[in-house]
C-alpha cells in the first residue's frame, strides 16, 4: 500500500508542518478529533478544525509518542470544506455509505430534528488505504442525526 505522507506533528503545535513548508494555522482551533478501526494494525484519526474563513480536515496515521505521552501523527491528507451555511452542520461519526457504517465519512448537511439528515451537501471519506480524503457522492450517505429531540 503506497500513502502519501506529511511531516509527523503534534496536535497542540500552532504550526503546521506540510511537505516540509511551515505555514501558519490560519487561527484553526481544534472542535473534533477521533480514532477510526484499526486497519491492519494501523491507527489513523480524523480531526475537524474551525479556522477564521473556513473549517479544514485533517485525515491523520498516528505516528507515536513524545517523551512526555503527547501523541504524534502523521497528516495525511488536509480539506478545506466548503462554506458551511447557518443552517448547516458538520457531521461526522454516525454515517453510512451504501448501507455500510463508517467512522471515516464527513458530510455537511442541513440541520434538522429527524433522526437522520435528509439533506447532505456535500459528502468525504477517508480513504485508508490511499491515505487521503475521497468524495463521495451525497446521495448514498445516511447520516444519524444524535442530537435529534434535544
Amino acid at each position: 500500500m503506497h500513502r502519501a505522507r506529511f511531516p509527523v506533528i503534534a496536535a497542540s503545535f500552532s504550526i503546521l508542518l506540510v511537505g516540509g513548508a511551515a505555514l501558519a494555522s490560519e487561527k484553526c482551533e481544534l472542535a473534533a478529533g477521533y480514532l477510526l478501526e484499526y486497519e491492519d494494525e494501523i491507527e489513523f484519526g480524523v480531526s475537524i478544525h474551525r479556522c477564521a474563513e473556513f473549517w479544514r480536515l485533517e485525515f491523520e496515521e498516528f505516528g507515536g509518542r513524545l517523551a512526555n505521552g503527547e501523541p504524534l501523527w502523521n497528516v495525511l491528507d488536509l480539506l478545506e470544506v466548503p462554506k458551511v451555511a447557518s443552517d448547516e452542520i458538520i457531521v461526522s461519526q454516525t454515517c453510512s455509505i451504501d448501507g455500510e457504517e463508517d467512522q471515516g465519512i464527513v458530510v455537511v448537511a442541513q440541520q434538522t430534528d429527524e433522526d437522520r439528515f435528509a439533506q447532505i451537501r456535500v459528502a468525504w471519506r477517508a480513504d485508508r488505504e490511499r491515505g487521503h480524503w475521497k468524495s463521495v457522492d451525497p446521495r448514498t450517505v445516511r447520516c444519524w442525526n444524535e442530537a435529534a429531540g434535544i
